[in-house]
């Protein structure tokens, strides 16, 4: 096992075993682990409502990763399958006994489903030329991956005419704030791509991914405004064509992603005298909302921006620690300020994705290091 892929195991089984029991209550039930076993094991529905296929495509999405580690671990089908497995029916027999939890077989099939199309995505890129070419750029590839999934996830249809127009409604809302971050982010998505596919190749590409755009109109959860459709032409302009000969594109586009971050922080610029409550508790924020998926939308959007963000700065010749670091100090100043912003929740998330993104980045590049040597 490469002690590169092991640490990243490690990371992944934390990130999912702390957020299958979180907040980590405990109910009186007067029931044993057999109980709880006997009742997981009689929970599959009769039918799959809408609500159940979404939380089976987020059960899916956070397994893939680990199925994909641990095949680079173990280099075989049935470890990475057994883990996935195993970690699946510990936690949700421990749900039982946890409140605000609730125990489902349907979530241990959709966990190691998740975890099978990760191994199978693993195998794949290791023993297809195409893909054993492409990962050289494994970084890049993993972030725009992020980025494809915030504009897609959770990739359950919406369809029907009154959700239809209410999106169309939703349309014509237009805020500065979000073409900024919406023009960054197509713009840092750009210079991703372009590393993954080449300069020649990279604006088709590009101009064929704007078609998730009104693709979002028919998925759950997801919404096309005026600001996003405007800052994406923005940030392939700026890329495409303003900026195409400079020699500081890359640093245009890590400097915008930047200050975008800025901006949507702490907008409205508003400050109150009495500060709020911090949060200790990571993504204490996040857990607490009503919707999985607008939880998962946040967080998938979060991990693209840090993570695009460390990645820019490295482009830039600024050494990952210190691009890391940069990031980390300025979300932690960040949050120090939301304290005075009302309508804010400041906590400590932010700084601590980022630094899992640069870790997530670190050993990957060592990954590949290891393998061409």
């Amino acid at each position: 096992m490469a002690r590169s892929h092991g640490l990243l195991l490690f990371l992944v089984l934390a990130l999912l075993i702390y957020g299958s029991v979180y907040p980590g209550v405990f109910r009186q039930t007067g029931a044993g682990a057999g109980d709880a076993f006997l009742y997981l094991i009689h929970t599959w529905p009769g039918r799959v409502s809408a609500r159940s296929a979404v939380d089976c495509a987020l059960n899916v999405l956070i397994y893939v990763p680990l199925g994909w580690i641990a095949y680079l671990c173990f280099r075989n089908v049935f470890a990475p399958m057994a883990i996935a497995a195993t970690l699946s029916f510990s936690v949700e027999i421990l749900q039982f006994f946890l409140v605000g939890r609730v125990t489902s077989l349907l979530d241990v099939v959709s966990n190691v489903v998740g975890a099978a199309i990760g191994v199978c995505a693993a195998r794949l890129l290791r023993v297809s030329l195409p893909f054993r070419a492409l990962s050289r750029e494994i970084t890049a590839i993993v972030l725009v991956a992020l980025w494809l999934l915030f504009h897609l996830f959770p990739f359950i249809p919406a369809l029907g005419y009154y959700r239809l127009e209410a999106k169309l409604r939703a349309f014509f809302v237009f805020s500065g704030v979000e073409t900024l971050s919406a023009t960054a982010e197509w713009m840092a998505a750009a210079m991703l791509v372009e590393k993954i596919a080449g300069p020649g190749k990279a604006p088709q590409w590009m101009l064929l991914l704007l078609a998730i755009l009104p693709a979002r109109l028919g998925i759950l959860h997801q919404t096309l405004t005026a600001s996003v459709l405007a800052g994406a032409v923005l940030g392939l302009g700026l890329w495409m064509w303003i900026l195409r000969r400079s020699a500081y594109r890359v640093h245009a586009a890590a400097g915008l992603l930047l200050v975008s971050l800025v901006v949507s922080g702490l907008f409205p610029f508003q400050w109150t005298r009495r500060p709020q409550a911090f949060s200790w508790m990571p993504f204490s924020a996040s857990f607490s909302m009503s919707h999985w998926e607008s939880a998962g939308l946040i967080l998938l959007r979060k991990a693209f921006r840090y993570g695009a963000a460390i990645w820019l700065l490295e482009q830039c010749r600024v050494p990952l620690t210190a691009a890391a670091g940069f990031v980390c100090i300025l979300l932690a100043a960040m949050e120090v300020m939301q304290l005075y912003l009302p309508g804010r929740s400041p906590e400590v998330v932010d700084p601590l994705l980022a630094l899992l993104m640069a870790a997530t980045l670190r050993v990957l590049e060592r990954a590949h290091h290891q393998k061409t040597r």
